[in-house]
């Protein structure tokens, strides 16, 4: 009886929290609502941070949950995110093209966010292999370094080379070239949601041995 009461405390307690969160989630959408119509820099700043905020949660998920789950899967994509908060961040800080280095910056904030979209959207057709072939151990200090060096590469070059992110916007506006690469984006990610959907037997598969 002791027992059985505890239990019923302790998922009255579990269902008050989700409650909770429920509501502070549906809050901060009303907020971000209504800093679109304020100040539309608020909005895309609080937006871009929050999404940050999700990214960082997924890497220390995955870093803590890996000893028990052994989910590769979960474990690379928490790795990648990492990584691309880094980019998100730096779109943050260039956004509008605040003037935050010592040279020029128009621009400068697409390019860090195609870059961040780019990498995102490789991350997840490359873990799509780790999904299908989830007996694949991974060396993970070999994908860390890797993507050190993209995340390096992908910084040195929108800040000074300018060879592999042509230039996205100008005073006139965006360019043909961010548009197209944004239709090429939105192609791969729903496809990406097409690859998930046809996967998700073997998703909800490996969420059950976690």
């Amino acid at each position: 009886m002791e027992s059985s009461y505890k239990e019923n405390n302790e998922q009255s307690l579990i269902n008050h929290i989700n409650i909770f969160q429920h509501i502070l989630f549906v809050l901060f959408l009303i907020v971000i609502y209504l800093l679109k119509y304020m100040n539309y820099y608020w909005f895309h700043t609080a937006a871009e941070i929050y999404s940050c905020i999700i990214a960082g949660c997924i890497f220390i998920t995955s870093i803590n949950t890996y000893r028990i789950s052994f989910n590769n899967y979960f474990m690379f994509l928490g790795f990648a995110f990492i990584f691309i908060m880094i980019l998100d961040i730096f779109h943050i800080l260039t956004y509008a093209d605040l003037i935050i280095y010592p040279f020029e910056s128009i621009g400068i904030g697409a390019k860090f966010w195609i870059a961040a979209r780019t990498l995102e959207l490789s991350t997840f057709l490359i873990s799509f292999i780790l999904l299908y072939y989830n007996d694949l151990r991974p060396n993970f200090y070999l994908i860390f370094a890797v993507y050190t060096i993209i995340l390096i590469f992908l910084i040195i070059d929108i800040l000074y080379l300018n060879i592999f992110i042509p230039q996205m916007k100008t005073y006139s506006g965006i360019t043909t070239v961010k548009i197209f690469w944004e239709y090429i984006l939105s192609t791969g990610f729903l496809l990406c949601c097409f690859i998930l959907y046809k996967f998700k037997k073997k998703l909800i598969t490996n969420c059950i041995q976690c």
